[in-house]
């Protein structure tokens, strides 16, 4: 199609210009649409590594009314920044500056909550709730990790919580068999460490899965800017997300499950290619269990988020944690798109 596009713009003899509009025609990102696919509503969660992480438990904690689980990998408590980027990096990551006020953060909550922010967090309670934390993990310390599970005990009981606390990798999402070495903390931040993080998780949260498989199904690049209620450049969104379709799901005879998976820093797409939407780990269990997955993308903006993080400390605004906050209304946009949610896709249209 790109190939035939530039043919009609400049005929077949002017090679430079060819390439030329080439790299623009793809940069411009001619994809495919996001589909609507059979989703099974009840059976929606969210994982994520760092930044992701955080912004996972956000995103749980929003939308719990429609989440069902969550996985968490070296994450910490929700709203920890409190909106202020040194408590992001001093209490939420590092703990320089003493604990973190987990009954604070949890009245909080409430409180977002009585103000229809978020989702009522009595939804949690029958929730099941995977979280990882590296002895290797100096970038975010395990001591916050123990925050985390300290709020979630008191929200969704510790029976539904499965706390993986005792490998030594460094700051990454653990797989079998890819990635740097397991107790490094370097790019891309996805670890062999002969264990799957991935897999874990999702057994965790959907129950018992049959054995994963070759990822054989479709993996589809489609471009975010439809989702998003402002300019991907405004809230450092990426120009596209993926988004992998098992066989199974792909003909919509089948009521999947969707499992929305959320990088870290320095890891959307443009600097670190496909290894975390192809090789973190998701895409063989969700072939052989009827998993969709979606792997929204954000990237790095050089004055307000030049690690290309997901906003879990205020970088856009103080809605960052709600459902106000423009990367969550995004996610939330794309997921509903997803799930045929036709009443809602109307409303989107409409607006």
């Amino acid at each position: 199609a790109i190939s035939f596009k530039v043919r009609k713009l400049v005929g077949n003899k002017n090679k430079k210009m060819k390439s030329i509009i080439f790299a623009i025609l793809v940069g411009l990102c001619l994809c495919a649409d996001l589909p609507h696919l059979n989703i099974d509503a009840s059976k929606v969660s969210v994982s994520g590594l760092s930044s992701g992480g955080f912004m996972a438990v956000q995103y749980h904690v929003a939308f719990s009314d429609e989440v069902m689980g969550a996985g968490i990998f070296a994450g910490g408590p929700y709203d920890c920044a409190q909106g202020q980027v040194w408590t992001a990096l001093y209490k939420c990551m590092q703990t320089y500056m003493g604990s973190v006020d987990v009954p604070s953060l949890e009245r909080e909550t409430s409180n977002y909550f009585s103000r229809g922010l978020v989702d009522d967090p009595a939804n949690l309670k029958d929730d099941k709730v995977y979280m990882f934390s590296g002895t290797n993990d100096n970038t975010v310390k395990q001591k916050v990790m123990d925050y985390l599970e300290t709020y979630y005990k008191d929200l969704v009981g510790s029976g539904n919580i499965k706390y993986k606390k005792d490998m030594a990798c460094g700051h990454g999402i653990p797989t079998m068999n890819y990635g740097t070495s397991c107790s490094m903390t370097a790019s891309p931040y996805v670890n062999n460490c002969g264990y799957d993080g991935a897999g874990e998780a999702l057994k965790w949260i959907y129950g018992t899965l049959s054995a994963k498989t070759t990822a054989n199904g479709n993996m589809i690049e489609f471009a975010q800017s439809p989702f998003a209620s402002e300019s991907l450049s405004s809230i450092s969104m990426y120009r596209v997300g993926h988004i992998y379709v098992p066989t199974a799901c792909a003909g919509g005879a089948t009521a999947c499950k969707l499992h929305i998976s959320l990088h870290g820093c320095e890891q959307s797409q443009d600097k670190i290619q496909d290894d975390w939407y192809v090789h973190a780990g998701y895409n063989e269990w969700a072939e052989s269990n009827n998993i969709v997955v979606l792997y929204p993308q954000v990237t790095s903006d050089m004055i307000k988020n030049p690690k290309g993080c997901w906003d879990w400390w205020g970088y856009l605004n103080r809605d960052y944690p709600d459902k106000k906050g423009a990367q969550m209304d995004a996610i939330y946009n794309m997921m509903k798109h997803v799930m045929s949610d036709s009443a809602y896709i109307a409303q989107f249209i409409h607006e």
